[in-house]
């Protein structure tokens, strides 16, 4: 009775342009966090999530 169908239903046929959408606006959203995290003038706040990262290239560059 419950679980899967006995029949094969289109589902990707029709909700494959939202997952496609879906996946385009996270991609989106994280190269723009990313950008806004890798200006200069939050680049050096240690609440970055990303800072430890910096602070290790930073490192790695002046030696």
């Amino acid at each position: 009775m419950f679980g899967m169908r006995s029949w094969p239903s289109p589902y990707f046929k029709f909700m494959g342009p939202f997952i496609t959408a879906g996946v385009v606006v996270l991609y989106g959203v994280t190269k723009l966090q990313r950008a806004v995290s890798s200006i200069d003038e939050h680049r050096d706040n240690p609440q970055n999530p990303y800072y430890a990262e910096f602070q290790a290239q930073k490192h790695k560059s002046e030696h």
